[in-house]
């Protein structure tokens, strides 16, 4: 057997690690638990190797056992379940919040923690300060025996190709912000060696779990207006990591100015600003309270929605004119408005695209997609290395 890499034989240690990491996710992806004999069928290992990897992962506290089901001849049947007890950070920071969430192993959602502030009026170490305050808070909160690991960071803007610059967030107003060291340098954040992630990829990210591998194009209304390009499973980036910059598509030459510095891109008529301000909302109100505004049934807010989903159908056409796709997933405030955008989404398509009877579907997330996706990313770094996590667990 070779590598995961490709790169030759597969070393014993290499396989030790590899069938340990796949019986613990046979483990978390079972419903209702799962058996040793069960393990070996579906693993397509030896009973012996998955009672040895069980017993080690049961001694590390990753398993528990159920009780014991009589079910037919022979033993009766031990169901094993996932504990909680290594657990990932996912934040997002919005224009107007910053969210922590922290998910187990076992996929189970731990702790929500919201800190509503306009953070596109704070300087960058005032919005890591808040966030930091919001980890602490998210972390007194899990049970003792949780071990957090890492922290993922979820921003709505572009972020640089090595990892640890902000090149560009219109809508919080950041250009070349250094977050990565902002967030790395902070006491109360150091010890989980934060990353970044844009929020639209992290959406993507957790749309394809829910979605294995099938091909769609996410359009995500948050600060801004994100997407990604998913094809069989795999987010296509890009040379440079603009792929799926949707809100940024020109749709009025020369139209209303962009937060991105441009003129007519589809955010600047879709975005969460121009919604805010068409619907004379203040200042400071929240996306939730956008979104529910949004679903008024007054004829003006009627007006308006149909306005937003013209829009959104001109640059879907374009973009599923391109890539050949079928599916368009929303995501963000414009998944509850869905029903609301079809009719004047496919009125468009009609019109303009070459397969206009594209699917639309509402994405799988609960609106806190990113921050659970940037969760399931910070534990990355245990299912690289289960082996190395149980032995320094002793």
């Amino acid at each position: 057997m070779t590598t995961r890499d490709g790169r030759g034989p597969m070393r014993a240690g290499d396989m030790r690690e590899h069938n340990t990491a796949a019986v613990l996710r046979a483990v978390v992806h079972a419903r209702g638990g799962i058996s040793r004999a069960e393990i070996s069928t579906a693993l397509g290992l030896t009973r012996s190797t998955v009672s040895a990897i069980v017993d080690d992962l049961l001694g590390a506290g990753l398993l528990v056992e159920g009780a014991p089901l009589a079910g037919g001849t022979g033993r009766p049947r031990v169901p094993l379940r996932p504990a909680d007890v290594v657990a990932g950070l996912g934040a997002e920071i919005s224009a107007d919040r910053v969210r922590v969430v922290a998910r187990s192993v076992s996929g189970h959602r731990l702790a929500c923690r919201d800190a509503f502030a306009d953070a596109s009026s704070l300087p960058p170490a005032q919005v890591v300060a808040l966030l930091a305050d919001t980890v602490d808070a998210v972390r007194a909160g899990l049970p003792r025996t949780a071990d957090v690991i890492g922290l993922t960071v979820s921003v709505p803007g572009r972020i640089g190709r090595d990892g640890r610059t902000v090149v560009s967030a219109p809508n919080l107003g950041w250009t070349d912000v250094p977050l990565a060291d902002l967030l790395g340098s902070h006491a109360q954040l150091a010890a989980l060696s934060p990353v970044l992630a844009n929020d639209s990829d992290l959406a993507a990210r957790y749309e394809a779990i829910s979605r294995p591998g099938e091909s769609f194009v996410l359009i995500h209304g948050e600060t801004g207006i994100g997407g990604a390009i998913v094809v069989d499973g795999r987010i296509l980036r890009g040379e440079t990591g603009w792929a799926g910059e949707i809100g940024h598509i020109n749709i009025v030459p020369d139209g209303a100015p962009c937060g991105c510095g441009r003129r007519g891109c589809l955010e600047a008529y879709a975005g969460f600003h121009t919604l805010r301000r068409a619907l004379d909302l203040p200042e400071g109100t929240h996306l939730d309270d956008l979104a529910r505004a949004l679903a008024s049934p007054d004829a003006r807010t009627r007006a308006l929605v149909a306005e937003v989903g013209e829009h959104l159908g001109a640059v879907i056409a374009a973009v599923l004119n391109v890539l050949d796709l079928s599916t368009v997933v929303l995501s963000g405030y414009f998944r509850a408005l869905a029903p609301q955008l079809a009719p004047s989404v496919r009125a468009v398509l009609r019109e303009r695209a070459l397969r206009p009877e594209a699917e639309l579907v509402q994405s799988a997330g609960d609106g806190r997609q990113e921050a659970d996706g940037a969760a399931r990313e910070a534990l990355e770094p245990f299912w690289r290395d289960v082996t190395g996590w149980i032995a320094a667990r002793g």
